[in-house]
């Protein structure tokens, strides 16, 4: 449920740099959404090229806030950026090249606000898994179910009551890779909060593979998951077993070397994406990008699901 008499429900973060042609539709997108309670807050992170006076007239004319850094300091904290400033009951972000399906907002507040099943978090699911898997036919379930099942943040469509959030610190801003799944860490390695899914999606991803984004950049990719992996070692071995983390460090490599090859050959870029297999697994979570496939291999999400001993 949602306590008190809140004016903002649902603050949403856009953290930017250099695309404000994109910046603008999301923000278009959010605005049509036509909620009163919902609060847009716009971060750029310290852009070469600065928003046109027209845009930021727009921002001004919709109350969208808007803050600019002085130095670029990552995703990480332009998204605590927004977060401190936040005067929503829940949050949530939205990516400077994707936009949101109109009456989402509505659909998510509606899972906050049903008393019966108090939940923390609401994500939303492809529909090819969330017809598949009985885990997302409950009303809600554990973030560490989700863990075990294998679900990873799916993205542009989480949404956190604010609290829970600033309760482990933000966002992680020593983090160069795995930005969602650092917070889910950190949230599932605290306390395990209830979440509740809804049969996507929310957020209309970017499918334009050709421009120069940190996920699709193989050397960068690898070596800030490696990174985050070992941050995420003591906690997660803490808080599941170590049998767990071995399946999870396994599972995210073959997770991304998948995205890469997939966004590989949707790029016509045939010689890097051979390049990128390695393991027999590889094809496996290539064809998983394609949602025909998640439902023949049965799984709840981007992972295969841990069978393990746990802790």
């Amino acid at each position: 449920m949602i306590e008190g008499n809140h004016r903002v429900i649902l603050s949403v973060v856009v953290a930017t740099f250099n695309r404000w042609e994109g910046v603008e539709k999301t923000v278009r997108s959010l605005l049509a959404q036509d909620l009163s309670e919902m609060e847009i807050i716009v971060v750029d992170d310290c852009s070469s090229v600065q928003a046109s006076q027209e845009l930021l007239d727009f921002f001004e004319l919709s109350q969208v806030v808007f803050v600019r850094h002085e130095t670029n300091k990552g995703l990480p904290a332009a998204r605590n950026t927004g977060l401190a400033i936040a005067n929503g009951l829940l949050f949530s972000f939205c990516d400077d090249d994707d936009c949101w399906v109109p009456g989402s907002a509505i659909r998510v507040i509606e899972r906050f606000t049903d008393s019966e099943f108090p939940v923390d978090i609401v994500i939303a699911v492809d529909p090819s898994l969330s017809r598949s898997c009985s885990l997302f036919q409950k009303k809600s379930c554990s973030l560490r179910e989700l863990f075990i099942a294998g679900v990873t943040p799916p993205v542009g469509s989480q949404f956190f009551r604010t609290k829970i959030v600033k309760s482990v610190g933000g966002y992680n801003v020593s983090i160069k890779s795995g930005v969602d799944h650092d917070l889910w860490v950190r949230l599932v390695t605290s306390r395990d909060f209830k979440v509740s899914t809804l049969e996507g999606p929310i957020a209309l991803v970017s499918q334009n593979y050709s421009v120069d984004r940190m996920t699709l950049d193989k050397r960068r990719r690898l070596s800030g998951i490696a990174l985050a992996l070992d941050l995420w070692r003591a906690d997660l071995v803490e808080t599941f077993g170590i049998g767990f983390y071995s399946h999870f460090r396994k599972e995210y490599y073959l997770y991304v070397r998948g995205k890469l090859i997939f966004a590989a050959l949707r790029r016509g870029a045939l010689v890097d994406a051979i390049q990128l297999f390695q393991r027999p697994g590889d094809l496996r979570y290539s064809l998983r990008r394609i949602p025909l496939f998640r439902s023949i291999f049965g799984s709840c999400g981007s992972f295969s699901k841990y069978k393990g001993t746990l802790k």
